[in-house]
């Protein structure tokens, strides 16, 4: 049996890069969702999708494609569940595109102007952070919880916009 080899985020990056990429949209989907100003709202997706857009490119340039295994892991274990997140050469790509996609498809909707804006860009941004969540997972069941979710954006967007 072969060992993976893990390097845990403490030895490449001075904060846990991959979850913050995760907390960021999720921050400004919940900012949007409770903000009572729509210029507001779309100012902080702006500026969130831009900021995890950045932080997909820091990612990539801190990437050491001479390793193998596991790089940027974290773990976080608590009442018997674990959450436990990296990159290897296999998702690094999928993570990186997330966000440049989040904000192509952000720059798309601001020009478009759809009526009912701010539910689609929260739930565009709740999109970026389960498929965020879903490509580094380093757990089978936290793959398949985050893939779940992914239900969600698509049925409120299905009911609210329509086929």
């Amino acid at each position: 049996m072969m060992d993976i080899k893990i390097i845990p985020w403490s030895e490449t990056t001075a904060f846990p890069l991959l979850s913050t990429m995760m907390l960021i949209p999720l921050t400004v989907m919940i900012v949007m969702i409770f903000s009572r100003s729509t210029a507001t709202a779309l100012r902080s997706a702006a500026v969130g999708t831009l900021l995890t857009t950045i932080l997909s490119a820091y990612l990539i340039a801190i990437f050491d494609t001479g390793q193998s295994g596991i790089q940027l892991y974290e773990e976080i274990k608590f009442a018997g569940l674990s959450y436990s997140v990296g990159v290897d050469g296999a998702n690094i790509l999928f993570i990186v595109l997330t966000p440049i996609i989040t904000l192509l498809a952000l720059i798309y909707v601001l020009t478009v102007r759809p009526t009912s804006i701010r539910l689609y860009v929260a739930c565009l941004l709740g999109y970026e952070v389960i498929l965020l969540g879903a490509f580094s997972a380093l757990n089978a069941m936290q793959f398949w919880i985050w893939c779940f979710l992914e239900l969600i954006p698509v049925i409120v967007l299905t009911r609210h916009r329509g086929t």
